[in-house]
């Protein structure tokens, strides 16, 4: 015969656990919109009697319906969607970070919007045009000197544009070199935490039974780190996570390693590892994306940390190629003459009149270029004293609007220095509109796994709202079996057992 009072148990582990169920509901409910909050649930099951410590053997009939047992609280989490997201969350990182860095060198470059080099040729070019109709008139001459200032002003006026940017992406990549540190410290200290719970509570780490908002915690910070470069995560026997970032072990237990970020010599940046002091080998992930922009040189880079990537020393190197290669077509056209002392004669002195120069007196750039200094003080300097070729006294001229039209070598490029203007521009338009279909393309991807992550991990409000009316109406049915159970027992005792009555 079953124990009177068996079903009384029953009934309160009923109500204990709907009573649970109703609380983890609301629990969810009430985090909908926390930001990495996994979805929870009460794992129970059903009772089972067993005979092995009884001297005698049960019969599992009598003393089946023991009720239900609550084991745990776990968090509904798919590793492999973890996974996915992260790897794709790498790519999103290096096409965002390169569109964003793509779209400022676009914009201190811009030759549509605003006076550019372009405009500055023309306008160049259309002085030589009416100097040279007018080749012994000072005030034509002084309109190409100022053309000529014009155009040495806006060459160092980009420069400056894609030095400010460079310095801005360094503060920038310093922001999230520390970031990166601070995750990584961070995880570090929850995988001590979590350990310790899982200790204090004599679970393991292969228990799906821990402290569910401290891992929620660490999966939002490993979220995070995955914008940064490639994340690769171990699960360890204690609870603690193993992530190697970008190849590396950055964190083991309660301990982690950081990254150092330092300028060198060349002018280029370098990451590495504090503990071993060896570079980061990244492949991915937005610091990579710093590294390969603030670094990139594309085809002409020689340097240890040069990237051959065309990011903004590349585009450096293309206004010094520009204004070097313009610089020496212009300061070989007026040669200087001397007299050959015959009446009206003039000698060829092999020397030429120097049009721009360093201002530092140093090689030439687009940093440091400017209209010479005896140019800039005598504007008649360019039609004084020159050998022309032919008997028209404008030979210099016509030398120089030829060179406007000619095709020249630059490092990498043979054309006009209207056509040079246009191709690194070409590029930077290509780059552009590369990364940012890669961004909207791997984002799609990204937000994708995003959507059934959270169908997975997401809280519903709908869901919850049925699970809410389910544990309520459990634990109302548990309340009225009590009664039920209640009302026997008053059967029992106060109405047999009386002989006669």
């Amino acid at each position: 015969m079953r124990s009177t009072f068996v079903g009384f148990e029953t009934a309160r582990k009923g109500l204990a656990a709907n009573q649970l169920g109703i609380d983890i509901t609301g629990n969810n409910i009430s985090n909908v919109s926390t930001e990495g909050y996994t979805r929870q649930r009460v794992d129970t099951s059903s009772v089972a009697l067993s005979s092995l410590d009884s001297r005698y053997t049960l019969n599992q009939a009598a003393f089946s319906g023991q009720g239900v047992q609550i084991d745990g609280v776990s968090q509904i989490r798919d590793s492999f969607l973890d996974k996915r997201y992260r790897d794709e969350m790498c790519e999103v990182g290096y096409y965002d970070q390169a569109s964003l860095i793509m779209s400022d060198i676009e914009t201190a470059l811009d030759e549509v919007d605003s006076e550019g080099i372009k405009e500055a040729l023309a306008d160049f070019s259309s002085a030589l045009q009416s100097l040279n109709g007018n080749a012994d008139q000072v005030s034509y001459a002084n309109i190409l000197l100022t053309a000529s200032k014009s155009l040495t002003q806006i060459v160092m006026q980009f420069d400056a544009k894609l030095d400010t940017i460079l310095l801005q992406q360094k503060f920038d990549l310093d922001i999230a070199v520390d970031e990166v540190n601070s995750a990584l410290e961070q995880v570090a200290i929850l995988n001590q935490s979590i350990c310790a719970e899982i200790y204090s509570t004599g679970g393991s780490g292969n228990d799906p039974y821990g402290p569910n908002e401290l891992l929620d915690k660490r999966n939002l910070l490993l979220d995070r780190l995955s914008s940064y470069g490639a994340v690769t995560v171990t699960a360890e026997a204690d609870g603690a996570v193993s992530v190697d970032f970008n190849g590396q072990n950055a964190i083991r237990g309660s301990w982690c390693d950081r990254l150092n970020l330092s300028d060198t010599a060349e002018g280029t940046i370098s990451i590495g590892w504090q503990s071993t002091g060896e570079q980061t080998a990244m492949n991915t992930g937005s610091l990579k994306a710093y590294q390969d922009m603030i670094n990139g040189r594309g085809e002409g880079a020689t340097g240890p940390y040069e990237s051959h990537e065309q990011g903004i020393l590349y585009y450096k190197d293309r206004l010094n190629g520009f204004v070097q290669t313009f610089a020496e077509a212009f300061n070989h056209t007026i040669e200087i003459a001397a007299p050959d002392g015959s009446p009206g004669g003039i000698t060829a002195t092999g020397t030429y009149k120097v049009l721009f120069e360093a201002a530092d007196g140093g090689v030439i750039n687009a940093s440091n270029m400017r209209v010479s200094a005896e140019w800039s003080a005598q504007p008649d300097y360019i039609i004084r004293n020159v050998v022309c070729s032919g008997e028209s006294d404008n030979g210099h001229i016509l030398k120089m609007i030829s060179l406007m039209d000619k095709k020249v070598d630059f490092d990498d490029f043979h054309g006009t220095f209207e056509e040079y203007v246009n191709s690194y521009n070409i590029t930077i338009g290509q780059q552009k509109n590369l990364y940012a279909t890669r961004l909207e393309a791997t984002a799609a991807v990204a937000e994708d796994i995003l959507d059934r992550r959270d169908s997975v991990s997401g809280v519903s409000i709908d869901e919850e709202g049925t699970n809410l009316m389910m544990y309520q109406k459990a634990y109302n049915a548990m309340a009225r079996m009590m009664t039920a159970m209640d009302e026997a027992l008053d059967t029992l005792i106060n109405k047999t057992g009386i002989v006669g009555r």
